[in-house]
């Protein structure tokens, strides 16, 4: 090989050479380069660099098993006429190892607004370079290591890879991971164990969120009625949430609806509240007390109810009213 010297500048019209491979250059294997001349003539031989290294070649083909910048270069006649060489072609070489990629948090189902960290990791002899990274078959403008996506949204879906990129040596790309992003925020489904009770007795609130329960924690209010829709106030004896999907509210003595919702992840993400789910007592300081059977939250029509009076008289007064 000899230096490649710098070229005269262009005259107009002069054919163009340029340098085009059929595929990218595997570790033990070897990949074909070709040089075309436009506009294309007749009798044309050729001139090949690889990393401004020049060496002669007359075939407009060249079989190469090694990466780098390669230029090419074409030429004619006894005094002989050459093309200006080719702009750099960079063949990078595909090393065995491949990347590794993870998800933090990795959770089957995101929703909008969470947060998730997608990264990388390589071999350590190919550490230290930048990265490639291709989403559901797309290639994406990012280079770094971590790809952290603070507000989810329903188009960050898709399926991840990534891999090293060290010169002109790059891993294979790591095994693709699915991300979801629903395009709704989750609202869990509040159960109480008994919709009437007596005075001071306890009654147990289930909060049931239909998407996966990975990382959930869970938030328990008292709903206080407004003048349009309700206030919604911690219970004190839960107010840093709970691990379980349960709570036991203790010696409940009136009417009271209650409502929850879940939180997780970090920074904390939560989800919608609840409808609010009413346990009715009677007051502890009437001598009467009314109960239901069977006892439901929820009856249909033509079901056959019975409301019982404890009321020792049979001038029980009855009223009816509604609620929704």
């Amino acid at each position: 090989m000899v230096p490649l010297s710098s070229e005269s500048q262009r005259e107009d019209n002069k054919p163009v050479a340029r340098v085009s491979a059929d595929s990218e250059l595997q570790t033990g294997g070897s990949v074909t380069l070709s040089c075309s001349v436009s506009p294309s003539f007749s009798g044309w031989k050729y001139e090949w660099s690889r990393n401004k290294q020049l060496f002669t070649h007359s075939s407009s083909e060249l079989r190469v098993s090694e990466g780098g910048e390669y230029q090419c270069r074409a030429f004619r006649g006894d005094s002989p006429y050459f093309t200006e060489l080719s702009p750099s072609f960079r063949l990078t070489q595909t090393v065995s190892s491949a990347a590794s990629l993870s998800v933090d948090p990795h959770w089957p189902q995101m929703f909008p607004g969470e947060q998730l960290t997608l990264s990388c990791e390589v071999h350590r002899a190919e550490a230290g370079g930048s990265y490639a990274w291709r989403k559901s078959g797309q290639s994406l403008h990012h280079t770094q290591s971590h790809i952290t996506i603070r507000n989810t949204a329903p188009t960050d879906s898709g399926s991840y890879s990534c891999r090293g990129v060290l010169d002109l040596t790059v891993t294979q790309w790591s095994r693709p991971l699915t991300v979801h992003v629903s395009d709704r925020v989750p609202r869990p489904l509040l159960s109480a164990s008994v919709s009437w009770l007596s005075p001071g007795a306890s009654v147990s609130l289930s909060c049931a969120v239909t998407a996966p329960s990975a990382g959930w924690s869970y938030h328990w209010y008292r709903a206080v009625p407004q003048t349009q829709g309700y206030r919604y106030e911690l219970l004190p004896e839960a107010s840093a949430g709970t691990t379980q999907d349960s709570f036991s509210v203790q010696g409940l003595t009136n009417t009271a609806a209650f409502v929850c919702r879940a939180a997780r992840g970090t920074p904390r993400f939560y989800s919608g509240h609840s409808d609010p789910s009413f346990v009715w007592s009677a007051d502890a300081e009437a001598s009467e007390s009314l109960s239901v059977s069977p006892d439901r939250a929820q009856h249909f029509t033509y079901d056959v109810i019975t409301l019982s009076c404890g009321f020792n008289s049979t001038d029980t007064d009855w009223r009816v009213t509604s609620s929704s």
